[in-house]
């Protein structure tokens, strides 16, 4: 898949443009605060639903009088399994207040219907976070990619979700009465009823976690065999040795670098609850389940973290992008569009090459601000390719050919 048109009304510090993209290496270049990270975020949309960069869509509407922006794009949809093309033409209409508005090919649909029929793997200056965040950081990348091709996982994700919330929220009510306390919004609530839901709920987090649990380690061994192939390509094989494992709390101690069978997973998490259960509601806590998890990664015997240096954080966070990407094509015989937001800074011009060179391969659009790094980028894609570097100043977009 690739996006031949991006049109923006009303975005940011856009008032309006529209632009052709082409199939391979797109460049956006210009200073800081010019809108380069605008189109980004625009063109990230059609793959989430929502901005990438605030909590709310208010942000995004220009300053003015201005109450909704529109944001419009065609893509070619190539499928290699079925040897198919089609164009889809989206649109998305983000209202100042209110919801907004999804269509696809003119039919309406929700956000959640409407995400994941584009696919698209960004990178900003804060994925570096995935090496050394959080494990939250980590366990979020991969429900964003799962969640882009699987719709069970979204609807397992967000029932898991729910019965932690009621489950969090009956313990705590719970052990209030214990401590001999009436509940003010309901008064005849009583501890009997209130250990039966967190029964229920308890249940619905076994089930529904324990399918998120298998498909996060299934998805990690996939990713493994694109991460060791993507660091061969951009270091040699006499590069740094990067490993990934997975650290499911289903009991402690627990991490492999094998896929689990759901049978195994839903055993094991029901055990271990089992084993510390009234415990754990009389403490308030529930120490396993998705929301424990962690993508370990590691170089040797250490946390890759605690042993690289930014630059090479950086390129460990990419891998494990591009890889997101790559897993994509080969579940859905089609590739992604590739989104670099600022991401070449930090790096030796060797590696800013060599990581140009092999997006060449795939639509990607680069943003940057560094002169020297598209004057070299745009040296090595005029042998390889056809790219296109498009300068961009408050908020105006402008095709350049004369860059050299």
């Amino acid at each position: 898949m690739y996006c031949k048109r991006i049109k923006v009304k009303e975005y940011r510090n856009i008032e309006s443009a529209e632009i052709e993209l082409c199939d391979r290496i797109n460049i956006l270049y210009g200073q800081n605060g010019s809108g380069k990270t605008n189109i980004a975020e625009a063109l990230y949309y059609f793959a989430i639903a929502k901005s990438f960069r605030a909590a709310s869509d208010r942000p995004v509407v220009r300053n003015g009088d201005a109450q909704c922006a529109l944001i419009e794009a065609d893509f070619i949809r190539k499928n290699s399994l079925y040897g198919s093309e089609r164009v889809d033409s989206a649109s998305i209409v983000i209202n100042r207040r209110g919801k907004n508005a999804y269509e696809i090919n003119g039919m309406p649909y929700t956000s959640s219907g409407f995400m994941g029929n584009f696919k698209a793997v960004l990178y900003t200056p804060e994925t570096i976070e995935l090496v050394k965040g959080a494990p939250a950081d980590r366990r979020r990348f991969l429900d964003i990619a799962l969640c882009q091709f699987d719709p069970d996982y979204l609807e397992c994700l967000k029932k898991y979700n729910f019965a932690v919330k009621e489950r969090g929220e009956c313990v705590h009510n719970y052990n209030l009465i214990r401590a001999g306390k009436a509940l003010a919004s309901d008064p005849d609530m009583n501890r009997e009823r209130l250990y039966s839901l967190i029964g229920v709920y308890t249940d619905m987090i076994c089930k529904y976690g324990a399918y998120v649990i298998y498909m996060r380690a299934n998805y990690i061994k996939k990713l493994s065999t694109h991460f060791a192939d993507f660091f061969r390509y951009v270091y040699g094989r006499d590069g740094f040795d990067i490993t990934l494992r997975y650290m499911p709390a289903i009991r402690e101690g627990t991490d492999t670098d094998r896929a689990l069978p759901f049978s195994y997973v839903r055993r094991e998490l029901i055990r271990s609850v089992r084993e510390t259960y009234d415990s754990d509601i009389e403490k308030g806590i529930f120490p396993y389940g998705p929301a424990k998890d962690d993508l370990i990664i590691m170089r040797g015997d250490h946390l890759a973290k605690d042993c690289t240096s930014q630059g090479q954080q950086k390129v460990i966070a990419i891998a494990l992008k591009t890889a997101e990407g790559l897993i994509y094509k080969e579940e859905q015989g089609d590739l992604p569009f590739f989104i670099l937001d600022d991401i070449m800074s930090e790096l030796d011009r060797t590696t800013q090459l060599r990581l140009t060179e092999m997006f060449s391969k795939y639509q990607t659009l680069i943003t940057s601000a560094d002169s020297g790094y598209v004057g070299s980028s745009m040296k090595l894609l005029s042998q390889i390719g056809r790219p296109r570097l498009i300068e961009v100043n408050e908020g105006k977009f402008k095709v350049r050919k004369d860059f050299f």
